[in-house]
């Protein structure tokens, strides 16, 4: 079910659950995304995001210790 327009882009999982992270990197290598990087939680995403040249989509947890989503986007916009 590859999808010609996600064709070798690259994608950034934050979860802390490893159970989702497999189960959406699964998904997302099915639509044919090229890179897929997957980090726990909001400071391993942003941690990340320092290594990443770019990212075309950004998949996250809604609640996770520490750093939820919302904040981890607002700290993201901000560098």
């Amino acid at each position: 079910m590859s999808l010609v327009q996600w064709q070798g882009r690259c994608a950034l999982v934050v979860d802390d659950s490893r159970t989702q992270q497999y189960e959406v990197t699964c998904l997302l290598q099915a639509l044919g995304f090229g890179q897929i990087h997957v980090a726990n939680d909001g400071q391993d995403a942003l941690d990340k995001l320092q290594q990443i040249d770019h990212v075309d989509l950004l998949l996250t947890d809604l609640n996770m210790p520490g750093m939820d989503r919302v904040y981890t986007i607002q700290l993201n916009l901000r560098n």
